[in-house]
């Protein structure tokens, strides 16, 4: 379909298929999310444990790995 219609058709039909997708992967990525909180938690506590302040260690965590 060439006409404004049915490319706005196609695109609806598109967007409603990438949202049942995002809605089955949602699970899983709330696991994801779950997880690495408690990464970061991990790490936070870790640096506090060795003697950073708990601002230094906040900062620390927010660094991207080596």
């Amino acid at each position: 379909m060439s006409n404004a219609t049915g490319t706005a058709a196609i695109n609806s039909a598109k967007m409603a298929a990438l949202c049942e997708q995002v809605m089955k992967e949602l699970p899983a990525q709330m696991q994801l999310m779950a997880v690495q909180a408690k990464m970061h938690r991990i790490s936070y506590d870790a640096h506090v444990k060795e003697g950073f302040t708990p601002d230094q260690a906040l900062v620390l965590c927010m660094k991207p790995a080596p």
